[in-house]
């Protein structure tokens, strides 16, 4: 349970500790997974990026 508090109000953006410990455990877990997806999406973007920008930026020996 605590865990669930911390991480909502750390992560949540606008959750009190005071709104949180009030909120039922159904809408706990529905912030937290929608949180979850939402970290999920940006990694798997920031990922895609790495990919794309790496295989661009190869370094080459110089010509002469």
């Amino acid at each position: 349970m605590h865990d669930q508090i911390f991480d909502l109000v750390y992560y949540g953006k606008g959750f009190t500790y005071q709104d949180v410990r009030a909120m039922p455990v159904y809408l706990r877990v529905y912030y937290i997974n929608k949180i979850n997806k939402i970290f999920k999406d940006q990694n798997k973007a920031q990922e895609k990026a790495n990919k794309a920008s790496q295989s661009k930026s190869r370094a080459r020996p110089p010509r002469f």
